[in-house]
């Protein structure tokens, strides 16, 4: 096993991952599906205050708080 853990992405050039369109597809029916169950969803706080993960490791949010 391992000692370290990579971060897991996508690539890009030859080494772009075969599934990145599925993967985003179903990401976006995901969040499709979620903003539809829960119409009232909203950001629980100003935007300037989400949280990002490290961009040296990945890049994404750390944490995204909402209310409905």
């Amino acid at each position: 096993m391992c000692a370290t853990l990579t971060p897991a992405a996508y690539g890009y050039g030859p080494h772009v991952c075969i599934a990145r369109g599925l993967s985003l597809a179903e990401l976006e029916a995901g969040f499709q599906g979620l903003l539809t169950s829960l119409p009232g969803i909203k950001l629980a706080c100003d935007p300037s205050e989400v949280k990002w993960s490290d961009p040296t490791r990945d890049v994404g949010l750390a944490g995204l708080p909402v209310t409905w």
